[in-house]
């Protein structure tokens, strides 16, 4: 449990921290629970040389599912969300729950940062190889230097502070984890797209 350990002493350092910032307890305690509970299943995942769960899905279904809790974060951030058609043949391989999570995550993201009125796309597109789900939003661009350290645990880009800034490590570890990638496109003065490819599967 090494990576473990390593994140145990970079909770304890950065505690107290958190707390000055502004963080409540409670903020503290269920993310750092929910950080230990991903890393965890990444460990067991190590240890058995396979990935859980692993498996074939469809990515027309799968977007489906990502865009019902899309549409609450829209609802609730008074923004509209755009969901692109997605060829029903295309399917990807991996744990489909985790991947989930990390979908979630990036719309949870994007209706976080974007401006108010504006709308958050959500976008599929195939090479011979791969599956890229995109999630695009109104930020109006990253501040510099930031989309090469914003993957990083503990950081955190924009007004808003909620959170602890675990999400976009712990999503690209799952992505990872299942052969995919995870990266960040900046669009100056506009707002950013996070990429999430898969290997593309036969159905």
């Amino acid at each position: 449990m090494a990576a473990l350990s390593e994140m145990g002493i970079s909770a304890a350092a950065h505690g107290k921290q958190l707390l000055a910032l502004g963080f409540t307890v409670d903020q503290v305690v269920h993310d750092y629970g929910d950080l230990c509970q991903a890393i965890t299943d990444e460990e067991v995942r190590a240890v058995s040389g396979a990935p859980a769960r692993q498996r074939t899905f469809s990515v027309a279904a799968f977007v489906a599912d990502a865009e019902q809790v899309a549409s609450l974060h829209a609802s609730a951030r008074g923004c509209s969300l755009v969901v692109s058609a997605v060829d029903p043949l295309l399917h990807a391989k991996g744990d489909r729950d985790l991947l989930m999570a990390s979908l979630v995550n990036l719309v949870h993201n994007a209706f976080k940062f974007t401006h108010a009125g504006t709308q958050v796309s959500l976008d599929v597109r195939s090479t011979q190889s791969a599956v890229y789900i995109e999630v695009e939003d109104h930020c109006g661009g990253l501040p510099p230097g930031s989309s090469e350290v914003m993957f990083l645990p503990f950081t955190q880009n924009g007004g808003d502070r909620s959170g602890l800034g675990f999400g976009l490590s712990i999503a690209r570890r799952h992505i990872e984890a299942d052969g995919g990638e995870l990266t960040v496109r900046n669009l100056p003065g506009q707002g950013c797209v996070f990429t999430m490819s898969l290997p593309l599967q036969s159905p």
